[in-house]
């Protein structure tokens, strides 16, 4: 990160080129911020319900592209449709 620099957009998850060459963007980062992303979720939910939430997740968008706002959109249908305390579905999305 520190050879984009923190605040350049190049060193988030969703690079934005603005006409660059995407070559110039290429680096390991937006795949650990991705990973770690995952981690952090699992850690929310445990083991089990990651597992019933990538299942989700793919029946969900099978052969479709999507954008974070989409992920985070089906994250948050999938904690509402899982978890029966309105406490619970506050914790994990906020």
């Amino acid at each position: 990160m520190k050879t984009f620099g923190l605040n350049n957009t190049y060193s988030s998850i969703h690079p934005v080129l603005k006409g660059d060459n995407p070559d110039n963007s290429f680096t390991e980062l937006p795949y650990e911020k991705g990973f770690q992303l995952l981690s952090y979720i699992e850690s929310i939910l445990g083991e089990s319900m990651m597992e019933e939430y990538i299942t989700y997740h793919i029946d969900e968008h099978t052969l479709h592209s999507i954008t974070a706002y989409d992920m985070r959109a089906t994250f948050a249908r999938f904690v509402e449709d899982h978890y029966d305390s309105p406490q619970e579905v506050n914790r994990i999305l906020s």
